[in-house]
This record gives C-alpha cells, sequence and structure tokens, in this order.
C-alpha cells in the first residue's frame, strides 16, 4: 500500500494558480446569466479574448477516455472531440509472462496519449486523481499502471497538467449519488451533469463523458484561475 501511494505522489503533477475570486468570470449551465443578466461565462473580470482548451483524460487500464473542452468567455462550451482507448489482455495461453503484457498494455495508453495531445493541442490536461477506493490491491495497481502511462506521455509533450480528485469533480458539478445506486446510474448522472454545460457534445462512452466532467470540474464555478495559469505558459514558451 505504501508504494502504491508513494508512485501516486511521484506522479502527480499540477499547476499552481491564483486563488479564485467571487468576481471571476464563471460557467454557468446552459440557459442560466448571472447576476446582471450577463452570457454564461462572462464575468466582471471576463472577456472573449479569454480562452483555454482542456484535454480531460479518464485513466484506466481496460479503457482509457479522452475528452477535448473548449472554453471561451462569453460563448457556449463545447466538447470539440471525444475518444477511447481500449487495451486487452494476452490470452494466458499465449502469454509470455504478466510482466510483458503489462508493459504491452501501458505501451497502447501511452501511445493512444501521445496522439491525442498531437492531434488536439491542449492547453492543458486535466486527470482525475488516482482512487485508492479499488476493490483489491491487484486493481488498484494495474489502475496506477494506466495512470502513469498517461502522466508520462504528458510529461514527454511538456503540456501542463492538473489533477481533480474524483470528489471534487461530483462536487463541482453538483453530482450527488444516492445510497444504493447501480454504478449504470452513476454515470448517467456524470453524463446528465455534463450536459447541462456543454453544447453538441461528442461523447461516445462513459470513459469519454468522465474524461469531460474531469476537464469542466476545472471550470467550475471560476474558471479564471485556469486560464490565467494557461497565459502565464503561454508566455513562459
Amino acid at each position: 500500500w505504501s508504494a502504491v501511494r508513494s508512485l501516486g505522489a511521484a506522479w502527480r503533477v499540477e499547476v499552481a494558480g491564483p486563488r479564485p475570486h467571487r468576481h471571476h468570470a464563471a460557467l454557468s449551465p446552459r440557459g442560466a446569466q448571472g447576476p446582471s443578466g450577463s452570457q454564461p461565462g462572462r464575468g466582471a473580470e471576463g472577456g472573449p479574448g479569454m480562452a483555454v482548451r482542456l484535454l480531460g483524460i479518464d485513466t484506466g487500464w481496460v479503457a482509457t477516455g479522452f475528452a477535448l473542452v473548449d472554453w471561451c468567455c462569453g460563448t457556449p462550451t463545447t466538447i470539440q472531440a471525444a475518444r477511447t482507448c481500449h487495451t486487452e489482455p494476452t490470452p494466458k495461453q499465449r502469454r509470455e509472462s504478466e510482466v510483458i503484457d503489462h508493459q504491452r498494455r501501458m505501451g497502447e495508453i501511452s501511445r493512444a496519449t501521445d496522439s491525442a495531445l498531437a492531434d488536439f493541442h491542449p492547453d492543458m490536461v486535466v486527470v482525475e486523481a488516482l482512487s485508492l477506493g479499488a476493490p483489491n490491491v491487484r486493481s488498484l495497481v494495474v489502475q496506477a499502471l494506466g495512470y502513469a502511462a498517461v502522466m508520462c506521455s504528458c510529461i514527454r509533450a511538456g503540456v501542463a497538467v492538473r489533477q481533480v480528485a474524483p470528489a471534487d469533480v461530483r462536487r463541482a458539478l453538483d453530482v450527488q449519488p444516492r445510497k444504493g445506486w447501480t454504478q449504470e446510474q452513476k454515470k448517467a448522472a456524470v453524463k446528465a451533469a455534463v450536459l447541462r454545460y456543454v453544447l453538441a457534445p461528442s461523447c461516445a462512452t462513459e470513459h469519454e463523458w468522465d474524461a469531460a466532467a474531469a476537464a469542466l470540474a476545472c471550470l467550475v464555478p471560476t474558471p479564471l484561475d485556469l486560464v490565467l495559469a494557461v497565459q502565464a505558459g503561454r508566455a513562459a514558451s
């Protein structure tokens, strides 16, 4: 357990930004208006030039979801593209060893991440934090391997990464699972939450919806600190 916790800590990469203030431009549900009748996403300090492109990634071992979210102050938030990378285990009768199988699957996840970064050119990547609530140690280890493969690709590409905890995603998007809900009901609640904020989503799988939710969680309720961090990164490069 301590080794797995260390792995999660070692791969944690976050972008520090100024603390949000009450008057910063807020991302509102579609159709909502600001306190003075302003358009969604436009606030007292917002302007049309403020924009950010986020690549949300739902890390996993069997499937990894990607969703590209474009936010521009004063215009509808959109999911421009989404894709899922599926990795299948090698059949035991053809498997040389479990380690080699792990290497192959990590390579597939890493290449899929490299491809998404090259195709989408995001300003920042948002990943859901590694959850320690796996049912057993083996599940936790392989989830950590998938997470590590994604993070390695982001580090090689030199792209800024922000991490959000699953509880923070639910809190930001007002997803409140009830006791006794099935996994399907929880996924449906996440999808419904995303649909409250975006226009013309292109997500097809639950992993893509989760990736979009992670990205949106960084924009709710105030995206200005995120935009400032992205702009600082652009200036530095």
